[in-house]
């Protein structure tokens, strides 16, 4: 019994309860999260119309007097002007009353308690912890651009709410909807987009009460697809559609169209349809093989252009190093071997550009030299 009269009729240990939710409170050292705590003891107490006491304690402090001292509110039932502490540090601690933020002396840290003088959120504390979570999260694709999103269900739930958007966004930016059924359907999804989703569902107990549960775990999905990669031996020689993205197990055609003076002759697996369709079934690489086709030349399938005074490859033939040289700025000087394949390229940055070719298989190449004042095309004899 304290010396007001009080007589302490129950006590319960809040050092391994986890907090429930979070209060901002603006004090004057700044403003505050305080975590927020439900604590029921095992049976209710009658409250008259006078009073009653909280004491909250601290497990190093033993004096009851320190305790009483310190850590006592007293609530006036009838003015229902309740007191909450707010918790500082080891010296302070602060508690509002009717809006006000006052400053008294404590010796130790802690957040505060609230009373509940009556019984109702314990029974819907107890009634809501009887309603089940939601679980096993997944993403279905089940049509071209649709995604059904569904997840498994327990007892208790009445609605649900569904919060997607892209993986990389924050969840605060999602999309929210609401449906009473387990499942969602999503439209228009993007090829090689990320996207999440996440679901929380809503508890209905009686006619009167209704809680939302927290969120769930979120779930990353995308819509599936295979890439199609669709190349020529040399860009120069011709131009390959048909590449990109495609449905899974979708029909996709690819053609090659060959340049001026050049022939398609085939794809780099033999086959020699165009326009060709393949049914794709993973990712799908394929390179048309052109061949260019000089008609002064007797009909050698290399490549060349018309010549140009102001563009020299020197020495030529040449076992050794080469130096390109040109009136204007080189951008950049590629080498191609006679069927098309790219086997050197480097970035020029003046006039002149010397190269190394002593390691090339000996044979006939093509330089193609790219200027300021534009591209031309030269043969370059490796022994």
């Amino acid at each position: 019994m304290d010396t007001l009269g009080c007589v302490a009729v129950d006590s319960v240990r809040v050092d391994t309860i986890v907090p429930t939710s979070y209060l901002m409170f603006d004090c004057p050292d700044g403003d505050t999260l305080i975590p927020m705590y439900e604590v029921f003891f095992d049976r209710g107490y009658y409250i008259d119309g006078s009073r009653f006491s909280v004491a909250i304690g601290h497990k190093d402090i033993e004096s009851e007097e320190e305790i009483q001292k310190h850590h006592t509110i007293t609530m006036y039932h009838r003015r229902c002007s309740f007191y909450s502490l707010i918790g500082g540090d080891t010296k302070d601690f602060y508690y509002r009353r009717n809006g006000n933020c006052d400053i008294i002396p404590a010796s130790v840290e802690f957040s505060g308690a609230i009373p509940i003088i009556d019984s109702t959120l314990r029974i819907r504390h107890e009634q809501t912890a009887s309603c089940g979570d939601i679980g096993r999260l997944h993403a279905e694709y089940t049509d071209v651009r649709v995604n059904s999103l569904h997840w498994t269900d327990t007892v208790g739930h009445c609605l649900y709410q569904v919060a997607y958007g892209l993986a990389n966004q924050p969840v605060s930016g999602y999309t929210v909807v609401e449906t009473t059924d387990t499942s969602y359907t999503l439209l228009g999804l993007s090829y090689a987009v990320p996207y999440a989703y996440r679901v929380r569902a809503k508890c209905c107990l009686d006619d009167t009460f209704s809680v939302w549960l927290p969120w769930s775990d979120t779930l990353r999905f995308e819509r599936p697809y295979y890439r199609v990669t669709a190349l020529a031996n040399n860009p120069y020689w011709g131009d390959v559609t048909g590449g990109g993205l495609h449905e899974q197990d979708w029909e996709v055609t690819v053609q090659a169209f060959p340049a001026e003076s050049c022939t398609f002759e085939h794809w780099d697996d033999g086959d020699t349809s165009n326009p060709r369709t393949i049914t794709l079934v993973s990712d799908t690489t394929l390179t048309a093989i052109f061949e260019y086709h000089d008609t002064t030349g007797g009909g050698t399938p290399v490549a060349v252009s018309p010549e140009r005074d102001d563009v020299t490859v020197v020495p030529n033939p040449t076992d050794g190093r080469v130096t390109v040289a040109s009136s204007f700025k080189i951008v950049e000087v590629e080498i191609f071997s006679a069927d098309g394949r790219l086997v050197e390229c480097r970035k020029g940055d003046g006039i002149g550009l010397t190269m190394d070719v002593s390691e090339y298989a000996k044979g006939t190449y093509i330089a193609r030299i790219r200027t300021v004042a534009g591209v031309a095309t030269k043969r370059l004899v490796v022994y």
